[in-house]
């Protein structure tokens, strides 16, 4: 006989698990005992993972998840309705056993008194579930309502004077005239307004005379001036495009009256003359 150290009851050996590090061979909890503070794999990795001590980071991290993939969660969870739709019937089914104390069979039985229709307006939902109006204060089911009429119920919190208030603001209006919307003229009864000629002193604005495009560079200033590259050593490079001097050609100018082409070559030449 041992007795157990949790539930302090005496029972035999065979009642406890093998254990060799002990003197008498056997866990000092009974099997029993042992069962009943147990965990299974899922929970031990839960309680040791996942406990307390993460939870503000659980919530910031899936904060953040659901902000960042809000579509692709959303996408996930219409796939996974329409591959499951018992699934979810389950979960309303244990939504409304836990809420409201309503079975299933106590479901389909008020659905059957009210032939599928809402118990205030007594239209369908659109082919969609009916929902469960309750009494807010005692919790108490009293009938199935469709998705508008349960709305208007939650949104007057069952304030009766607030209902008559807002049947006695309906009438006030009623026998109000409708307002005829002024509708706009047709294009072509409305007439093209007439622009008045310009004053003599000041001639009609006109589109300016453009010029070929190589006299229009070569005469404008230069757009920017910036250093060139390493090979000019600094010298200023101007973006003129114009008829070069040397060879005749038009292109960019280096300097005034030489293109890139001809400026290296004299460089050249000048740096030739000064080592000799």
């Amino acid at each position: 006989m041992k007795r157990c150290s949790k539930c302090k009851e005496w029972k035999e050996l065979e009642e406890f698990y093998n254990n060799r590090s002990q003197r008498d061979g056997k866990t000092n909890q009974c099997k029993a005992c042992i069962k009943a503070n147990d965990l299974t794999p899922y929970e031990q990795a839960y309680t040791k993972w996942q406990g307390q001590v993460h939870a503000e980071k659980r919530k910031d991290y899936w904060k953040k998840y659901y902000a960042e993939n809000a579509e692709r969660e959303r996408e996930r969870g219409r796939q996974d309705r329409a591959q499951n739709p018992e699934r979810r019937k389950q979960s309303s089914r244990k939504r409304l056993l836990r809420q409201y104390g309503l079975t299933p069979e106590a479901f389909t039985e008020k659905e059957t008194e009210q032939n599928g229709k809402c118990a205030i307006c007594g239209q369908t939902n659109n082919g969609k579930t009916l929902h469960v109006d309750h009494n807010h204060k005692t919790n108490a089911v009293r009938a199935l309502l469709c998705a508008r009429c349960n709305n208007v119920l939650g949104q007057v919190d069952d304030d009766i004077d607030l209902l008559q208030a807002l049947i006695v603001y309906i009438q006030k209006f009623a026998a109000a005239p409708p307002i005829v919307p002024l509708k706009r003229p047709d294009k072509a009864i409305c007439p093209k307004p007439i622009r008045d000629k310009p004053p003599k002193d000041k001639p009609a604005r006109c589109k300016p005379i453009r010029k070929p495009p190589n006299e229009a560079r070569a005469t404008e200033k230069p757009i920017r001036i910036r250093k060139g590259p390493s090979r000019t050593k600094g010298i200023k490079q101007t973006q003129v495009f114009a008829a070069c001097s040397e060879c005749g050609q038009t292109k960019f100018m280096a300097v005034i009256g030489l293109c890139w082409a001809c400026y290296a070559r004299k460089h050249r030449q000048e740096k030739r003359l000064k080592l000799k």
